[in-house]
């Protein structure tokens, strides 16, 4: 039986962003796992010789990638991994219909936030999944830490980091440990939108908030005027969080909200409307930088979905 094409698309809006060789990197994890069966490389620069036998190439012109997933599919891949040139401008529109999952690679820079947006303007206009995946870093950086809260209002950031083998300071895991780490979570991140792809509800361009928001149903204790109230945390993003409780804070209260999950997280009340309460965050960016991997988590691990807030 042939084996299903995965197909994890690669774009930066920077050919400077070492986009090829961090693909190599996956194609040559990929290799060594059972999990991604065959694995073409579709685009970039040929390969040197020597390899890994997982490494494949083809390009040319400007095919239809949708013929070429077909053809590769019933040639027996299973992971595809698409190495797109740079793509500029926020009118910029390439075909990005044959993803399963698109790939942006990140270096902890200031001008990143600025670059990657020129590109989420077509990958939103075809509704693919997508995930922001931050390379060529020092973790323990506050680069990192910026970039995660910059890039945490437009959507998903892998919660592994791939460290930069020549920075300041080397760190442990290796590179190709937390290469291999991503190219898992990334397919696994696959099986469940597969999975939970019937109950996906699509946001409305005039619904779109500031910062991404999902449904989510996470108990959780509010605490407030020395007060512990058991609450469900219904809706959550880059910005702060809405939650069900039967004792609601008013308007303005500053509270704390206790969740497995999530740790421990601290806002002020910015509207109360029956037994529902939305509040935006008050913590430091250091700790909100924590609250986004932590966040990442939570939604990979609950049944959730891109919502609105009403």
């Amino acid at each position: 039986m042939p084996a299903i094409l995965k197909t994890i698309v690669f774009c930066t809006a920077n050919a400077d962003h070492g986009q090829s060789a961090l693909i190599r990197a996956f194609a040559e994890a990929a290799g060594r796992s059972a999990k991604a069966g065959r694995v073409v490389v579709v685009g970039g620069p040929a390969p040197d010789a020597g390899v890994s036998p997982a490494w494949s190439w083809r390009s040319g012109g400007d095919p239809d990638m949708g013929a070429v997933m077909t053809e590769l599919e019933s040639e027996g891949y299973g992971l595809a991994l698409v190495d797109l040139p740079p793509v500029g401008g926020s009118d910029a529109d390439p075909d990005f219909g044959f993803a399963d999952l698109i790939v942006l690679p990140v270096e902890p820079d200031p001008d990143t936030v600025g670059r990657v947006g020129g590109v989420l303007g077509g990958i939103e206009r075809k509704a693919i999944p997508f995930v922001f995946v931050i390379h060529r870093a020092d973790p323990e950086s506050d680069a990192v830490g910026a970039v995660v809260m910059a890039l945490a209002q437009y959507g998903t950031i892998c919660p592994v980091i791939i460290p930069h083998e020549n920075g300041p300071r080397r760190q442990k895991p290796s590179e190709d440990d937390q290469v291999t780490r991503v190219l898992d979570y990334l397919l696994a991140r696959m099986d469940r939108l597969a999975r939970r792809a019937a109950a996906l509800t699509p946001v409305a361009p005039d619904e779109r908030r500031r910062f991404p928001r999902w449904s989510c149903d996470l108990p959780a204790i509010m605490v407030h005027d020395g007060k512990r109230i058991p609450c469900t945390i219904i809706d959550t993003g880059g910005g702060g969080m809405a939650v069900d409780c039967d004792s609601p804070a008013p308007d303005g209260a500053h509270i704390t909200i206790e969740a497995e999950i999530l740790g421990t997280v601290f806002g002020e009340v910015r509207y109360v409307n029956g037994t529902r309460m939305g509040f935006m965050f008050t913590m430091d960016a250091s700790a909100q930088t924590d609250l986004c991997f932590r966040m990442a988590d939570a939604i990979e691990r609950s049944s959730v979905r891109r919502s609105r807030v009403s």
